[in-house]
């Protein structure tokens, strides 16, 4: 059998200023899962970064690669689709990732996959509906609201009517506004404003009073659509669905930490896990989750954002694509997340397979000899960093993160935990080291 594994971009990428490393080196994983399934070929086909299938952002493809490298080129939907057919995939699985600063690329790879069923390939990829729904944070939230899920109450502010009254010099009172501002009134402090479109919590407002929300929209920062969300107190945590076949498995969630405002930071975020035991209410979960699966017709892996508060779960955003969260849940199952996402195609795996805990923590930036050391201890499974050498701020100069585990106690996990940070004093930062030990607290002995 041929498997295609393709994904695409909407952004030119500049080699020259992103240096993308990962460990293990993803042309050894590709050669491995070769090894391992001798009997299928695997075709790469990826528009450079290529995350989760090339290294170093697909600028050099490795020619002694047990897999083929195929570097799509930009252009219209039907082009891309077209040069996908030429390699004539009995399977076609979608790897879709995210971009700045619009998160969108499932909803373009939905629309390739649209066109590969169509000449006959048998493709594993949201469907357009799914994926422009979950693009869309106030489409997902009408949706989930709409067939009874748990969601954090909201107004959506239209930003054109917002700000109606410019160019119109008649008008006295913008009516729409008014009435975006009194339903405001009627949520419960504090609020996240949030944009419809961006990219995870990136420019999202935490405001802790009605007057803070209306001084934010008012402001020259409010220059897009906007959700407003009460804010839901309690552990937040993320959960991957794959699709196995024609059912669903959803995966134990991962405690997240927050930052100062009580969100989830894709920078600073420390992710531990899997959690297990009464306390987190996962039977409850795992029902909720297959429905919402069933109910949005995922068609490959799917990664939710969720709150724990006070016995009751609630869904706060869907990633329709793989995630930062993907890499992790693959080394808790002592796999990689190739293998992971053809064995789901296979079904060669169980149902929802043995996990050990792992910890996602990230890394002040890195030369890459020290990212090799960190890469080669026992415990470590995955390493990765993005450095952007043209960011005029510190903050967008980017990050890297390590993914350690595998242990069958908490105390495993905190043991190496303590010695990364003996190992690597200079490479590991008190801040996320305190974290994760915070969240290991939390789980059950």
């Amino acid at each position: 059998m041929r498997f295609v594994l393709f994904s695409t971009s909407s952004c030119a990428f500049d080699a020259d200023s992103l240096d993308i490393r990962t460990f293990p080196l993803r042309k050894d994983v590709w050669a491995q899962l070769a090894a391992q399934y001798p009997d299928h070929e695997f075709i790469v086909a990826t528009m450079p970064p290529g995350m989760f299938l090339v290294d170093s952002g697909a600028a050099d493809v490795p020619e002694d690669a047990a897999v083929s490298f195929v570097i799509l080129q930009q252009g219209t939907v039907d082009f891309v689709a077209s040069q996908i057919v030429r390699l004539n995939p009995d399977i076609a699985l979608a790897v879709s990732f995210w971009v700045a600063p619009y998160d969108w690329l499932a909803v373009r790879d939905a629309e390739i996959a649209r066109i590969l069923r169509a000449a006959g390939i048998r493709t594993v990829c949201q469907d357009e509906e799914t994926a422009l729904c979950c693009f869309d944070k106030f489409r997902t939230h009408q949706k989930l609201s709409s067939l009874g899920f748990p969601v954090p109450r909201a107004v959506f502010v239209h930003h054109a009517l917002f700000w109606a009254e410019r160019g119109h010099e008649g008008m006295q009172v913008n009516v729409y506004k008014e009435y975006v501002l009194q339903e405001i009134r009627r949520l419960r402090p504090p609020l996240v404003i949030k944009d419809t479109v961006g990219l995870s919590s990136y420019g999202m407002e935490v405001v802790t009073s009605h007057n803070e929300a209306r001084a934010f929209l008012c402001s020259k920062k409010n220059n897009s659509d906007r959700l407003v969300e009460e804010y839901i107190p309690g552990l937040q945590f993320g959960a991957e669905i794959h699709r196995c076949g024609d059912s669903y498995v959803v995966l134990p969630p991962f405690l997240f930490s927050v930052n100062k405002y009580g969100i989830t930071s894709p920078k600073q975020s420390v992710k531990i896990g899997p959690v297990h035991g009464d306390a987190f209410c996962l039977p409850a979960l795992r029902d909720m989750l297959l429905r919402l699966a069933g109910t949005m017709h995922f068609g490959a892996v799917a990664q939710v954002d969720l709150v724990l508060s006070e016995g009751s779960w609630f869904i706060i955003e869907i990633n329709p694509r793989l995630s930062g969260m993907s890499e992790t849940y693959a080394a808790a199952q002592g796999r990689s997340l190739p293998r992971l996402l053809v064995e789901n195609v296979l079904q060669v795996a169980p149902a929802v397979p043995p996990m050990g805990y792992v910890c996602n923590m990230k890394l002040p930036l890195q030369p890459p000899g020290r990212l090799a050391e960190i890469a080669a201890q026992p415990s470590v499974r995955y390493v990765h960093q993005i450095l952007n050498k043209a960011a005029r701020q510190e903050r967008e100069r980017g990050y890297g993160e390590v993914v350690f585990g595998g242990c069958t106690t908490k105390s495993g996990l905190l043991a190496q935990l303590e010695e990364l940070a003996d190992r690597f004093p200079d490479a590991t930062e008190p801040l996320f080291l305190q974290t994760a030990r915070d969240l290991l607290s939390l789980l059950p002995d």
